[in-house]
């Protein structure tokens, strides 16, 4: 009885021991798990700076209208269009500018659509649809202005010679 306790305690230890191989089993798992979450911070990242670069263009073409009153609808487009900073120009689907003056008032809008397409290719994994088409991105802003503001005590009307 007691060879029988001593071979069966050396079996635990021996097979104990024998850990060869565990670690790649165990990257094997997790590499995969590692990979996407690190592709989908990228990604996420990718897209909050489309959200954010369009944002900025339809602010700033906003601005722009407020700015000079009698800007054209085509001047504002095309200040939206040079702030749209690191995004390709070939996947801006429309820039809309809306500005309904009533008397010496105008209110401005810019919406700003953007087909934002993943940066690295998931349409071999996930398929060709969503990868190739991408989804839009849109941002707007609206901002109001007066014919009148050059003459309100107080305003710069420009430089002073």
């Amino acid at each position: 009885m007691n060879t029988i306790l001593k071979d069966t305690l050396s079996a635990f230890r021996r097979a104990r021991s024998a850990e060869d191989g565990v670690m790649a089993v165990e990257f094997s798992i997790l590499a995969p798990v590692f990979i996407g979450v690190i592709y989908m911070i990228i990604e996420v990242a990718f897209m909050t700076y489309s959200l954010s670069a369009t944002n900025y263009a339809a602010e700033q073409a906003t601005r722009y209208a407020a700015v000079n009153y009698n800007a054209t609808p085509a001047e504002i487009s095309a200040v939206a269009s040079r702030n749209l900073l690191g995004l390709h120009s070939d996947n801006v689907e429309s820039i809309v500018v809306t500005n309904p003056a009533t008397g010496n008032t105008r209110s401005v809008s810019v919406s700003i659509t953007y087909r934002y397409t993943p940066f690295l290719p998931v349409h071999k994994l996930f398929g060709r649809k969503i990868a190739q088409e991408g989804f839009s991105i849109t941002s707007s802003s609206r901002g109001f202005t007066s014919s009148l503001a050059s003459n309100l005590p107080g305003s710069v009307s420009g430089p002073s010679s």
